[in-house]
């Protein structure tokens, strides 16, 4: 197995300090419910390192940031207590107005830990408690927090996006979130008839190579997609492949999805481009 490598975040700092302000309760947040900030609710200082779509709403992830040493700790991922853990604007507003980014340095309000096979690095958010934005990472380190597993999951006799539910529990160590270099990385676009919703939908993959597997997994960073990924031929069409401007110079977050049909399926959550 690849050695992990130890990140610390001392000087250069790599963070943006952020001004900070008490928030105003009576302030409307683009339509979201107002919070207060409770001074007893435990957080968890977290770099946030993906923000992607999940059944209409979002899914974000980082790694904490531990303590006076301010290292690279482990992934969290904080989920709501609805559905599959999906989150709502209002359960990632931030104090003083908006919504937390990718590369915010932030203070998490969490309850516990979820205790989920499938998902270690899940944590149940605090949703009556607004985040709160510290600082932002520097874009010119993004590179430092790439990781090196051998795989991405990979299981013999599956699909590239994706791995069984018992094929997973064996894995160790356990993991739902990781961020890699991909090799050769391109965007693959097409449009196909889903029998399941009744309608023609828009399919957009990153497809790319790592170790020596490759892999073709949908892309679910709105903000990457929706910059790069809009030529969809017409249904019926070739697939349409083109290299992103970044090409190979980026580090995609890739996440497990909760399990479907017996699946945990991977996606590319965030595409962060390098400088």
């Amino acid at each position: 197995m690849r050695e992990e490598k130890e990140v610390s975040l001392e000087a250069p700092i790599g963070f943006e300090p952020m001004v900070r302000a008490e928030i105003d309760v009576n302030r409307d947040l683009s339509s979201v419910n107002i919070k207060r900030r409770s001074l007893f609710v435990p957080t968890k200082r977290l770099l946030v390192l993906a923000n992607s779509i999940k059944n209409d709403f979002r899914c974000i992830a980082g790694r904490e940031i531990e303590g006076e040493t301010r290292r690279l700790g482990p992934w969290i991922r904080p989920v709501s207590g609805s559905g599959h853990g999906e989150l709502r604007r209002q359960h990632y507003a931030l104090e003083g107005g908006g919504f937390t980014s990718v590369l915010d340095l932030v203070d998490v309000p969490l309850i516990s830990a979820k205790d989920d096979p499938g998902q270690p690095e899940n944590w149940l958010v605090d949703e009556n408690v607004l985040w709160t934005k510290v600082a932002t990472f520097d874009a010119g380190r993004v590179h430092e927090l790439a990781e090196t597993p051998d795989s991405l999951w990979f299981e013999a006799g599956s699909r590239s996006d994706r791995i069984s539910v018992p094929g997973q529990r064996l894995l160790t160590p356990q993991r739902s979130l990781v961020l890699v270099s991909p090799v050769d990385f391109k965007i693959r676009m097409w449009r196909e008839f889903n029998p399941f919703q009744g309608y023609t939908q828009r399919k957009t993959r990153g497809v790319f190579n790592y170790g020596s597997q490759s892999y073709q997994l949908s892309i679910t960073d709105p903000v990457f997609t929706s910059n790069h990924c809009r030529i969809h031929p017409a249904a019926g069409d070739p697939p349409v492949v083109v290299e992103p401007p970044c090409g190979d110079r980026c580090l995609l977050c890739i996440s497990l999805t909760s399990p479907f049909r017996d699946y945990h399926y991977k996606v590319i959550a965030t595409v962060l481009q390098l400088p």
